[in-house]
C-alpha cells in the first residue's frame, strides 16, 4: 500500500525530492493600511501625559502640547 502511495505521488513536487523552483519577482508582499487606532497618538492614548518611572511628562503630540502650554499659562498667572 505505501509503496502505491510513493508511485502515485512522485509528480508532485512535495514528494519527488527536487526543491521548488523560484522566480525573482514572484514574492511582492502586498501592502495594507495601517491597523486603525481609536486615539490619534497610540504613545499617550490621546491624554497629553506619558509616564517615566515616578515623573509624568508631556507627550510630543498635539494633545501634549496643548497641556504643556496650559501648565505653562497657569504657571506664569
Amino acid at each position: 500500500m505505501q509503496a502505491q502511495m510513493d508511485f502515485e505521488n512522485q509528480d508532485l513536487p512535495l514528494f519527488s525530492g527536487t526543491p521548488q523552483i523560484i522566480r525573482q519577482g514572484d514574492a511582492t508582499p502586498i501592502r495594507s493600511p495601517s491597523q486603525k487606532s481609536l486615539f490619534n497618538c497610540r504613545f499617550c492614548c490621546d491624554t497629553g501625559r506619558v509616564s517615566s518611572g515616578k515623573r509624568r511628562l508631556y507627550c510630543t503630540c498635539t494633545a501634549g502640547q496643548r497641556l504643556a502650554q496650559e501648565a505653562h499659562d497657569v504657571s506664569r498667572s
